[in-house]
């Protein structure tokens, strides 16, 4: 296994042995893909970008097939009025412009890459120079977990600690709807006969045709109920647009949905869908939602219900919770530990660190 270094300033010649890397890897995710880390590069305002340098680290085979990749980058921050240099994925958002919270960062490997080998890719990763620290970001694979802990040579800093959610389809909807708990399944899919009893109930598929009244619709929803001026920014739906408008994102190229009662939404999600995976990437609900029932947790019913309908063997709630209760624990059959760590590596920032760490605990 040999292994380069990339530095590029677009992806586009890289698209095909990306995608083709995917296409063979164990478990890819939509955060590794090529459809997002293209659509998040070429989303960021030019000055952030004139600043970054795009680093793809490769391990070839034999016959220089892409065997494992880690596509990553560089950016010049501050931290308490100190400058360093902070290597990340692409996506990335510590003290950067992140756009999307880019979750379950790891590299993507080929399903016949030995855990030995990706060791090996790892510490060649790890050991790359251009880095004062760098930042792993909602780490949930506990093989990169154990890697993080060998790297001696580096202090170990835990930047933040949360859960991730899914929900498990593979055996079906039934099947799933029948282990949840007896409180959770009535607000997910039992509540579906009284919203129906208030009125004509719909579920409206949202294609980019509708892209600008769905906005609309969204950012309303997150302005009444958790005073959030533009949830979904410029940048955010320029991102989005981008991302879905990839060959490999959806069939048709947008999932999102509207939950209608009478004609009027009250529900929205933002779903994508790759490799066999939905990926719930924002969820929003009427500030004036009718009285005995949660719209929200009827329209991920409806949504989860379509998913495994069409093969879909995973719905990723992500990381995150409600405003007034953990909904995606309750929704979930599956909850994975996420850690955010940073590799600190120069010795005058391992320092400044010590000292700001010393300070806390005085006072």
């Amino acid at each position: 296994m040999r292994i380069i270094e990339h530095t590029l300033t677009s992806l586009e010649s890289v698209a095909a042995q990306w995608t083709d890397l995917s296409a063979r890897a164990d478990s890819p995710s939509l955060f590794n893909s090529w459809d997002w880390c293209h659509s998040w590069l070429e989303s960021l305002d030019q000055d952030f970008r004139d600043q970054i340098t795009v680093r793809l680290f490769v391990a070839t085979g034999a016959s220089d097939q892409w065997l494992a990749l880690a596509p990553c980058f560089t950016a010049r921050i501050r931290r308490s009025g100190v400058p360093f240099n902070c290597l990340q994925f692409m996506g990335g958002g510590f003290g950067v412009n992140t756009i999307y919270r880019t979750e379950f960062n790891e590299a993507l490997y080929d399903r016949s890459v030995a855990r030995s080998e990706l060791d090996e890719f790892y510490d060649a990763v790890f050991g790359s120079e251009g880095w004062d620290k760098l930042v792993l970001a909602d780490v949930i694979n506990p093989a990169l977990n154990s890697t993080i802990e060998s790297q001696t040579q580096y202090r170990v800093r835990e930047l933040e600690t949360d859960s991730a959610y899914c929900a498990d389809l593979s055996s079906g909807f039934d099947a799933y709807l029948k282990a949840l708990s007896g409180s959770s399944r009535r607000q997910l899919f039992n509540k579906r006969k009284r919203l129906s009893e208030m009125g004509t109930v719909e579920v409206e598929q949202v294609t980019l045709n509708d892209w600008n009244g769905f906005v609309e619709t969204l950012n309303e929803f997150f302005r009444h109920r958790w005073n959030i001026k533009k949830m979904l920014s410029n940048q955010r739906q320029e991102f989005l647009t981008r991302l879905c408008e990839r060959a490999s994102i959806n069939d048709p190229k947008f999932a999102g949905s509207l939950l209608k009662l009478d004609g009027r939404a009250i529900s929205g999600l933002v779903d994508l869908d790759y490799a066999g995976k939905r990926y719930n990437l924002m969820a929003g609900i009427t500030p004036d939602a009718p009285a005995g029932v949660s719209p929200g947790l009827l329209h991920f019913g409806y949504s989860l219900e379509q998913a495994a309908a069409q093969g879909i063997t995973t719905y990723e709630f992500l990381i995150g919770k409600g405003k007034n209760e953990n909904y995606k624990k309750n929704i979930a059959n599956r909850e994975l530990p996420a850690r955010t760590v940073g590799l600190v590596r120069s010795r005058w920032l391992r320092a400044v660190y010590a000292a700001n760490d010393a300070m806390k605990r005085i006072f």
